[in-house]
């Protein structure tokens, strides 16, 4: 009987595959956000450190800078990137959260 109509059998089995696969899927996908949460604190991290030191050090907190200019660059261009670059990457996992709240995703 089965043999005669394997095709009985495909609905029951795209069911079955489907579970599988959304809850690897989900499982996956906590993981890749957990890993975007934690690389977004490091930015933020660094690019706060590194902005402050660098604008103490234009103050004169520190000894004398030896580069003035790329100190300047990394005071008000670069570091403060990497820390846009981090609060980007919060803000965007925190508007996900609220949106998958709202339709029920996981």
């Amino acid at each position: 009987m089965i043999l005669e109509d394997p095709a009985r059998l495909l609905p029951f089995q795209r069911e079955r595959v489907s579970r599988i696969w959304e809850r690897r899927f989900s499982v996956a996908c906590t993981r890749w956000r957990a890993s975007i949460g934690v690389w977004a604190l490091g930015l933020i991290a660094y690019g706060g450190v590194y902005t402050t030191a660098a604008h103490l050090s234009l103050a004169g907190w520190f000894s004398e800078a030896q580069d003035l200019n790329g100190l300047r660059g990394h005071a008000y261009l670069w570091s403060p990137l990497f820390l846009a670059w981090g609060l980007s990457l919060a803000i965007a996992l925190l508007l996900d959260r609220k949106r998958r709240a709202i339709h029920g995703e996981q």
